[in-house]
């Protein structure tokens, strides 16, 4: 039966190769797509065809095998079977040799693939299938009964895929429930049940905040017996609530109802919390549910809240909204951190004092932490020590400081310790220093050793110290050694390392030394002033109790910036540094120590409370004003005296602090010594001493040395200049000057060195040669070296180097040239195509330019506005290129292209050039001209970078030949050339007359050889073309490059005769005779002329008898003759033949001997000449010109020489008169002058001695002014304690009243007390004060009138005698005499003139001795201005405070008057319970917190892991603010209470909603908000309704701030006032009795404003808050989902990425 698409799976059987034939080799195949093509149809492309085959027939089944079984039924034979023969029927069978198959898995359509699996061939299952055929599901996916995957529809198919059961995670298998229809779950976990595993079993509940598929869905009940009714442990299945006893609550009824405590400490039973609701959180009656402990306040304790914590006083018995106050005891100055509970009194340590034990005691300070400062001592070290003024930028502690350097050693020695509270106590060394330079001083070692016992250490100071115990170890092995590295550079630096410190005993001593090891890169001496040991203040209280890290890494910082001297003011100053210090150093010192000013330094004994710095008089400094400051001396009561030491002579501006005197450099005159003025010196090292100089380097003064020859005087100048003869220079007069020599008495002798070929002007000193450039040689350097021409200025070299192309050594200057400037505009010139940054120069630039050596090529260039362009000694601007080498510019100095057109010159020299490929290798002046000589592109440079110049005008100066023949420029060369090398010209540059290059391409610096011409030529040798070769004067008769050809017609080989027949050899040969055979005699003609023998008898003529002889004409029988007239013409006419003949044998002779190529062109001659005639045609008519005027000149010189005559006879008479008289004359003035010179001698002697003995008298003046101005200061000192104690009084009254003011403004009652304390203390104060400090103010603006008038009477006094003084050295210096020229008294004149010169340095002298006492007063007189200042602003400051007064005053009237009036007062309290109502505004101040967390939200969504964690620690800041606010509004409320029990109502209403707010916090502190969503729905409306009471509660925050600020500030007050209570109670009896309809309105009012603030809804919104808080976690929770399915599937694409690789 035959396979149809009907019955495709018919079963078909073969018979191929079952026959003999062939025998081996066969294949029988079965194939598949035989069947399959039944139903793919022509194209074999029907699949969907086939695929519902699959399905409507068998063919899937035909096709699916689990064995193979073939069958061979009948093997091929040859008929003999059918006998039987065993022999035959062995030969029949089948031979198998292979089977191959070609076949899939069955996996019924729900695998892709097979893989081989324990031997066998199983299917790699999906659709959620298992089996080796994929014939079942897998366990937990048989949510429907398995099926097989269909084909259809085509392409994709059915799946039939397995669905998962619904166990929730719990069960791990499932089976089919036909009656459910779903899968039921066979096994539940994790204490589920049900068919889906979605039920608790028994004692279990179901956790609804868990979803199902959590493995902890199911919780165990756990019910705490004691809390259960009956024992019932039972609870229910949503919720797993168990039943509760009585007053028992909770899930597990573990805790007490609020309220009640104790369930499992009292046997179930629960008892009252019985909290004191004034000491609990927010009146809260609601305890510990365990221990039953009460939410008490933050200062208050005991578990009912009944007690005030240690370091608290003051328990609101009253007022429930307040707290027991802290006792803010400063750390180290209280010896406890408690006060008293009542109180709040503070125990001080020593000599400390205030509520808060802050403050020292008066004449009592606090140390600070440089207290233990050791200097480096002066001896037991190798460092400088050394001194200086004090120097904002160079400061340093004490008087001294020392300079190190590399190896050297600083010691301290003994160790300063002022106060150690123990025996044994920590220190942390520090060192002060400074470093100038450019580089960080690598490293130092301190070493800190104990040398010996203390013996002056009194030991009853430490009764009960631990360490008494335990003797002293005074002698260590080894010092406690530290290495301090990296110091900074700069004055004023401090090293300290605050986590190390070492141990000190007070019971030995110490010693440090500092070593200088290695200073690295440093160069300049490290400035060591000081060694600190700073008291370890880690252990201090104010530190060690402080937890708050950023604020203990600023207390660090505050000891390092108060260690560096720059900033150790301005760290004193800061609030947190100085507040830290005070407590750390108190705690240290234990207490405060004594001032002990010194009585003679200071003004007053009292000090600065911290530090301990007393006030000193001018000029002393140290602590305690114990000793002059550096640049002072001689300590007096009033003060130091100013050193005034001259910066450049004295070696520190520090004198000694005795004698004054100070300490002068070498040679430096000292006080009594000569000095340069020839007079005794003083103490401030003004002068050298005599016979030296150079005061003004500042480092000394050294001889003068001025020669006994040249100079004129031993005492030379400031800069060391002698005075010197006019011929002799130098700073000793020991040589001649600059362009003389032969050094003598007499002086020198001029140079004379020429200004072209010299280096200088000049010359040896002996025998006065001069020194001469390069290429210039002469006694006085006017004649160039052999091989070089032209000495020039210009030329570096001087002469330039004759060039001749190398055949010649000799040259001169060649005569007949001018100056030539080649110009061209840059218009049309290229970029170079191998550089675009450069142009090439136009055509007219280049070729032989060797005549522009020396000179110079120049452009100009200007850039683009705004830019700045620096052609910098390695740019190369200008490039020249020739004869295969390339030169570039280059300069030392830079040149600069602006915006402005700058005109740029090169030089062509080689000097200026280099190059470029060995630019190292100096240029020589060969190389320059071979360039130049054969210059082929010039390169100038446009672009630099990325900036652009413009080129343009190009120069270059070269010389042409003058058309006149005058000779302007003398740079051109004429060489003598090498005769061997056969060569010519001014730079032998071309070839001698019958020479030529070897070959066309020889080189021009080589030999040239003789012209290849042979004999025929006209003159020998022959002359050719230079560098072809070809000849030029061939013989008539030849032709040829080299003359070797015969023209036709002319015999050879010398060319030199014509044929026969032929005549008139020339260049192109001969011309045929052409005679006339019928007149002629022959055909033979003259081979001169050409003439041919004509028949005379026939009177034939003509050249070529071709026409009638001379004075015959032609006719018809002949020749005949022309008559006897014709005939007087022949003779003529042969003379005019000859002549012709002549001149043509001339002609032909000039053509010969041309020689144009060596004299140029003929034309170009001729024109010279002609030039030459026109100019000496303009010469002559220029000496005819003159000629004509000659006579009348002459006359005109007769003229002039008679009237010189008469003039001189005339005039010289009377002027030798006059020069007579002139002479005696002069004779008599300078007799005057001498006496005058005397006179003024005497009045200068006079002033000086006047000076002399003023002196003392101005020394009193200023002493007395100094007493009256120090008297001054002492006053106003003396006054100053009255005006700080009036001035601190009046702080603390102004204080106090505005005090008092704003607890009116809270409390009518401490209105009325402060406001009435006030009136009676502000006028008791002004009645005392303001006199007095009017009548002080007067005195002082008195006093400061008259100091200042005597120190400008003094000051007036002294600028007088000075005027005098400079009156009369300018007499002297102006005094002149008549000028005349008397060399007989020039002697005279100069002696008069030296004395003159010495009185004026005596007048010098005399001034300059006066000039301290004028500093003096104009220092003075500067001090008395700064007095007046000082006592203005002192004035003004008082004014200052009576106006602070007045408003303090008017401050205290106005709350009287609120005490008075009764309106006023039922007002203010509606304000104040307005402002205690502002519970309300702290819900506002919670929002705002949270508009602070929208950064940190957001910050969460990227850090989802801790969003909860950082939501809730941001809302905590926001709870405490409310929290304040809740408690400031508190106080006001509770201050109200206080001032009358009528108000009880409105107080317990107003703690109601303080409740009320307070519950609402503790709802928020559990929840975070989303601000970013609900702002704009929810918190801006909350905020707008709130903003009406932002304003009062802002006031109320700032009044409440500013009292605890200057709560500190009036404690004596405050204590006063507390003294005064049983005094003010008995005042505030006359209080008016309240209003009662004030208050029922008040109340009225409260009541509003209550209604008010319920109707904001609150608690809506805060629901609003938490729901907006569940939906941000449930999106972060999502957000974690999601990002963990993210990091699942990117390990997956990773791992299957590293197989892909793999």
């Amino acid at each position: 039966m035959a396979v149809t698409a009907a019955v495709p799976d018919i079963v078909t059987c073969s018979q191929d190769y079952s026959v003999e034939y062939p025998s081996t080799g066969g294949q029988v195949v079965f194939s598949v797509f035989d069947r399959f093509r039944l139903f793919l149809g022509a194209q074999s492309l029907d699949y969907a065809s086939l695929y519902s085959a699959f399905t409507s027939t068998n063919l899937i089944s035909f096709l699916t095998f689990t064995d193979l079984r073939i069958r061979l039924i009948y093997p091929a034979t040859d008929g003999k079977e059918a006998f039987k023969n065993p022999s035959d029927l062995v030969r029949y069978y089948y031979a198998i040799s292979d089977i191959r198959i070609i076949a899939g898995c069955w996996c019924n359509l729900h695998a892709k693939y097979c893989v081989l699996r324990n031997g066998r061939m199983v299917c790699q299952c999906s659709h959620n299938t298992d089996g080796d055929n994929c014939e079942r599901c897998l366990p937990l996916y048989n949510n429907r009964p398995w099926s097989q995957g269909a084909y259809l529809p085509y392409p994709s198919g059915t799946p039939n895929e397995c669905q998962i059961c619904a166990c929730n995670n719990h069960s791990a298998s499932c089976t089919y429930n036909p009656v459910l229809g779903y899968g039921v779950c066979d096994v539940c976990g994790q204490n589920t049940a049900g068919a889906r595993c979605d039920q608790c079993l028994p004692g279990f509940f179901q956790n609804s905040t868990l979803p199902l598929n959590d493995p902890n869905v199911c919780t165990l009940c756990m019910c705490q017996i004691l809390g259960v009714l009956n024992n019932d442990l039972t609870c229910s299945m949503i919720g797993g609530q168990c039943n509760c006893r009585p007053l028992v609550m909770g899930r597990q009824c573990d805790i007490c109802y609020d309220g009640y405590y104790g369930l499992l400490t009292f046997g179930g039973a629960c008892q009252g919390c019985q909290c004191n609701t004034l000491g609990t959180v927010g009146q809260s009656n609601v305890c510990d549910k365990q221990t039953g402990q009460c939410p008490c306040k933050p200062g208050i304790t005991s578990r009912d809240c009944s007690l005030c914590k240690d370091g608290f006083y003051q328990f609101p018995f009253f007022f429930s909204s307040q707290d027991c106050v802290a006792c803010q005891c400063d750390p180290g100055g209280a010896a406890v951190p408690t006060c008293n509970k009542q109180t709040g009194q503070c125990v001080c340590r020593p000599f400390m004092t205030g509520l808060r034990c802050s403050l020292s005691a008066d004449n009592y300070y606090v140390p600070l932490l440089d207290m233990n400062n050791n200097k480096p001592a002066p001896a037991g070290g190798t460092c400088q020590q050394t001194t200086d003024l004090y120097s904002p930028s160079k400061p340093y502690t004490d008087r001294t400081f020392v300079l190190c350097n590399q190896m050297n050693m600083a010691s301290f020695s003994p160790l300063l310790r002022i106060v150690q509270p123990k025996l044994i106590a920590n220190y942390i060394p520090a060192l002060r220093y400074g470093l100038n330079g450019s580089f960080p001083w690598s490293s130092l070692t301190l070493s800190i050793r104990a040398n010996g016992p203390n013996t002056s250490v009194d030991l009853s100071q430490y009764p009960n110290d631990p360490s008494a115990a335990v003797p002293p170890s005074c002698i260590l092995p080894m010092p406690y050694t530290i290495l301090i590295q990296n110091l900074t550079i700069g004055y004023g630096n401090a090293w300290v390392n605050v986590n190390s410190s070492i141990p000190l005993d007070v019971r030995c001593t110490y010693t440090a030394t500092l070593s200088a090891d290695s200073p690295g890169g440093a160069t300049q001496p490290l400035l060591v002033d000081s060694l600190v040991l700073i008291p370890d203040y880690h252990s201090t209280a104010v530190y060690a109790n402080e937890t708050n890290p950023v604020l203990r890494q600023q207390y660090d910082g505050c000891v390092s910036r108060y260690l560096a001297l720059q900033t150790k003011d301005a760290t004193k100053t800061d609030a947190i540094c100085r507040q830290f210090m005070l407590s750390a150093m108190s705690e240290f010192a234990q207490g405060a120590l004594r001032c002990d000013c010194d009585p003679v330094g200071s003004v007053s004994p009292l000090c600065d409370s911290v530090g301990g710095q007393c006030q000193c008089q001018p000029g002393i400094t140290g602590r305690r004003c114990e000793y002059c400051q550096p640049g002072y001396y001689s300590m007096t009561p009033t003060g130091c005296t100013p050193c005034f030491c001259d910066q450049l002579g004295s070696q520190t501006p520090v004198c000694n602090y005795t004698s004054g005197q100070c300490p002068c450099e070498p040679n430096v005159a000292l006080a009594g010594q000569t000095n340069t003025l020839s007079l005794p010196s003083d103490l401030q090292c003004h002068f050298c001493v005599a016979n030296y100089y150079g005061i003004s380097t500042g480092q000394g003064c050294q001889a003068c040395s001025c020669s006994p020859i040249g100079a004129l005087s031993t005492q030379c100048a400031e800069s060391g200049q002698c005075s010197c003869l006019r011929t002799i220079g130098g700073n000793k007069c020991d040589a001649c000057l600059a362009g003389y020599f032969n050094f003598s008495i007499s002086g020198c002798v001029l140079c004379n060195c020429s200004t072209s070929g010299a280096l200088n002007v000049t010359c040896d000193n002996l025998s006065g040669s001069c020194y001469c450039k390069a290429n210039v040689q002469g006694v006085k350097c006017d004649v160039c070296k052999a091989g070089t021409f032209n000495v020039a200025a210009g030329n570096p070299d001087g002469c330039q180097p004759c060039f001749c192309f190398g055949q010649g050594s000799q040259c001169s200057s060649a005569s007949g040239f001018q100056e030539l400037i080649i110009t061209d505009s840059t218009t049309n010139w290229k970029s170079a195509l191998d550089n675009i940054t450069y142009i090439t120069a136009s055509a007219q630039f280049l070729g032989d330019m060797h005549y522009s050596y020396g000179q110079w090529l120049s452009y100009w260039a200007q850039t683009r506005p705004g830019v700045i362009v620096n052609i910098t000694s390695s740019s190369q601007p200008v490039i020249l290129e020739g004869n295969g080498l390339r030169l570039a510019y280059v300069s030392a100095d830079n040149l600069t292209v602006t915006s402005v057109a700058t005109l740029l010159t090169f030089t062509l020299q080689q000097s200026f050039w280099i190059n470029t490929a060995s630019p190292t290798i100096p240029l020589d002046a060969a190389t320059f001209y071979k360039v130049l000589a054969s210059l082929t592109r010039i390169l100038i440079q446009q672009r630099f970078g990325y900036d652009f110049i413009a080129v343009s005008t190009v120069s270059m100066r070269s010389a042409v030949l003058s058309a006149d023949g005058s000779s302007q420029v003398a740079f051109v060369e004429n060489c003598t050339c090498n005769p061997i090398q056969n060569v010519a010209g001014l730079s032998c540059g071309n070839c001698s007359q019958g020479f030529q290059r070897p070959t066309p391409t020889s080189s021009l610096y080589g030999p040239c050889v003789s012209c290849n011409c042979g004999n025929n030529v006209q003159t020998m040798p022959g002359i050719c073309d230079e560098w072809t070769g070809v000849c030029r004067n061939c013989r008539n008769g030849s032709y040829g490059d080299h003359c070797e050809h015969c023209f036709e017609n002319v015999t050879s080989p010398n060319c030199n005769q014509c044929l026969l027949n032929y005549w008139g050899l020339s260049k192109t040969g001969c011309s045929a005779c052409n005679c006339v055979p019928s007149f002629s005699k022959s055909t033979t003609c003259d081979q001169n002329t050409g003439q041919c023998a004509c028949n005379e008898a026939l009177h034939i003529g003509g050249l070529t008898c071709n026409q009638c002889a001379d004075n015959y004409v032609n006719s018809s029988t002949g020749c005949i003759s022309c008559g006897e007239c014709y005939a007087l013409v022949v003779a003529k006419m042969k003379d005019l033949r000859t002549n012709q003949t002549n001149l043509t044998s001339l002609t032909n002779q000039l053509i010969s001997q041309d020689n144009s190529s060596t004299l140029g062109p003929f034309y170009t001659r001729l024109a010279a000449i002609q030039g030459n005639i026109t100019a000496l045609n303009n010469f002559n008519n220029r000496a005819n010109a003159l000629l004509a005027t000659l006579p009348g000149s002459i006359t005109a010189f007769r003229t002039a020489l008679f009237n010189l005559t008469i003039a001189l006879v005339s005039v010289i008479a009377p002027q030798t008169r006059t020069a007579t008289n002139a002479i005696q004359s002069a004779t008599d003035t300078i007799a005057a002058a001498a006496s005058d010179i005397n006179s003024t001698t005497t009045t200068l002697i006079q002033a000086y001695s006047q000076l002399t003995n003023d002196m003392p008298r101005f020394t009193d003046q200023l002493s007395n002014l100094m007493a009256s101005l120090q008297s001054v200061l002492y006053s106003i000192s003396g006054n100053s304690d009255i005006i700080i104690n009036g001035i601190q009084l009046l702080n603390q009254t102004v204080n106090a009243i505005e005090t008092n003011a704003a607890n009116a403004s809270s409390s009518s009652q401490l209105a009325l007390q402060t406001a009435q304390n006030a009136m009676n203390l502000q006028t008791t104060l002004s009645n005392q004060l303001l006199p007095l400090l009017s009548q002080l103010a007067q005195s002082l603006n008195s006093l400061g009138q008259q100091t200042n008038g005597s120190a400008q009477n003094a000051l007036n006094s002294a600028m007088v005698l000075f005027q005098n003084s400079s009156d009369l050295l300018q007499s002297i210096q102006t005094f002149t005499f008549s000028p005349v020229d008397v060399t007989g008294t020039a002697a005279i004149i100069q002696n008069q003139m030296a004395l003159a010169a010495t009185l004026t340095n005596q007048t010098q002298v005399a001034q300059a001795s006066s000039q301290p006492t004028l500093n003096l007063v104009q220092t003075d007189n500067a001090l008395t201005s700064q007095l007046l200042l000082q006592v203005t602003g002192n004035k003004s400051a008082i004014d200052g405070l009576s106006s602070r007064i007045a408003v303090a005053n008017q401050t205290a009237s106005n709350a009287v008057a609120l005490a008075q009036n009764t309106t006023n007062q039922a007002q203010r309290m509606i304000n104040i319970m307005t402002n205690f109502d502002a519970t309300a505004q702290s819900v506002q101040s919670q929002a705002n917190q949270s508009l602070l967390t929208v950064q940190r939200i957001r910050d969460l969504g990227q850090q989802a892991s801790n969003a909860s964690d950082q939501i809730l620690r941001s809302l905590q800041t926001a709870i405490i603010s409310s929290t304040q606010a809740q408690q400031v509004a508190s106080q006001a409320a509770a201050e109200a209470d206080s001032l009358n029990q009528i108000l009880g109502p409105a107080s317990n209403k107003s703690s109601a909603l303080i409740s009320q707010s307070s519950t609402v916090l503790n709802d928020i502190q559990s929840k975070s908000a989303d601000v970013d969503q609900k702002n704009a729905s929810i918190v801006t409306p909350l905020a707008n309704s709130l903003g009406t009471y932002l304003a009062a509660t802002v006031a109320l925050e700032q009044r409440v701030a500013l009292a605890r600020m200057t709560a500190d500030n009036v404690t004596a007050l405050v204590q006063q006032m507390q003294l005064n209570v049983s005094a003010l109670t008995a005042r505030l009896q006359s209080i008016p009795t309240l209003d009662s309809n004030a208050i029922a309105q008040l109340q009225s009012n409260v009541a509003q404003l209550q209604t008010y603030y319920n109707s904001l809804n609150l608690l809506t919104t805060v629901a609003s808050l938490n729901n907006t808080i569940t939906g941000q976690r449930v999106w972060i929770n999502a957000m974690k989902m999601r990002r963990d399915d993210l990091q699942q599937q990117i390990a997956r694409l990773s791992n299957l990425l590293s197989l892909l690789k793999t």
